[in-house]
């Protein structure tokens, strides 16, 4: 399969993905594993159920800082947390994750603090 092929095969939400994580690697930003992933049934409908999962967004940090993000299908999240100082994160600030310029703005911020 060619290139064009596999790009053409790609969904917006994958492309947006990876965009958005070169976005943030690029600021650099390096990989910091996942956040926990979980999934339950949920009613969808009067007789009918859906498995639903949540988490599972890739994290990423800021070597020698405190600032943390996660990327997810629809949601980018840059937020702060240092352990053995915070017991929770803090400072969160929320883009689509199509949102490539407040991603890159978000991500060049935390690298000038």
């Amino acid at each position: 399969m060619t290139k064009a092929a596999q790009t053409a095969a790609r969904s917006k939400t994958e492309i947006a993905l990876e965009a958005a994580i070169n976005a943030v690697t690029a600021a650099g930003f390096v990989a910091d594993g996942e956040t926990r992933s979980e999934s339950s049934r949920r009613k969808t409908g009067e007789l009918t159920e859906a498995l639903i999962g949540v988490g599972g967004r890739q994290r990423f940090a800021l070597p020698g800082t405190a600032h943390k993000v996660t990327v997810g299908r629809r949601t980018t999240n840059f937020y702060q947390f240092e352990k053995g100082k915070d017991k929770e994160p803090r400072n969160f600030r929320y883009f689509d994750t199509a949102d490539l310029d407040g991603i890159a703005r978000a991500a060049s911020e935390a690298r000038n603090v």
